[in-house]
């Protein structure tokens, strides 16, 4: 389903709720999440030109580069932040990657969909106009944010949800080693 800016009753695509994955109990499991999340970025980076849709040629980032998009601070990190982090199906573009300080960026972690949405309205930082800037952002460019699961990797010659899945199985085996 496309949701853009005159529906009146969007509701945000969720993400996966956090969970402790199957797996090893080791003191690795930061490390394998941290090596399973450059991971799916790497995948996001390269199936970005399969993914639709496109994002428009002519996009343009209403967010200044400077600020902090959720709370104007202009003490910005270096990464920025993955408005749909990549653990949560993000795409790897122009439109998900928005400048971030540290404490936002650490406050919001993977939140997506309503959680993201209260987040915003709860974090006492973001002012209410951006509040509503950001939230309408997010309804007219959600689109943009998500590789849809059944999105096609020809180099793989698997869907990218199949993909995910294989991933989790295939880093269980490698930490299991250390337990």
């Amino acid at each position: 389903m496309e949701h853009n800016s005159y529906q009146n009753n969007w509701v945000p695509i969720e993400g996966t709720p956090k969970k402790r994955r199957y797996g090893p109990e080791t003191k690795f499991a930061k490390k394998r999440a941290d090596h399973r999340n450059t991971i799916l970025k790497d995948w996001s980076e390269r199936l970005e030109s399969e993914i639709e849709p496109n994002v428009p040629n002519d996009y343009t980032s209403p967010f200044d580069k400077t600020k902090c998009s959720y709370c104007l601070t202009t003490r910005i990190g270096p990464s920025g932040d993955e408005f749909r982090p990549s653990s949560q199906g993000g795409r790897y573009n122009i439109v998900n990657c928005i400048p971030c300080c540290g404490d936002c960026n650490s406050s919001k972690q993977d939140k997506c969909g309503t959680r993201l949405i209260k987040w915003i309205k709860d974090k006492p930082s973001i002012k209410v106009e951006q509040q509503e800037q950001l939230i309408n952002w997010y309804r007219e460019n959600e689109k943009y944010l998500i590789i849809p699961p059944n999105t096609f990797d020809s180099k793989r010659n698997k869907t990218y949800e199949d993909e995910v899945k294989e991933l989790d199985v295939e880093l269980n085996k490698v930490y299991e080693q250390f337990s």
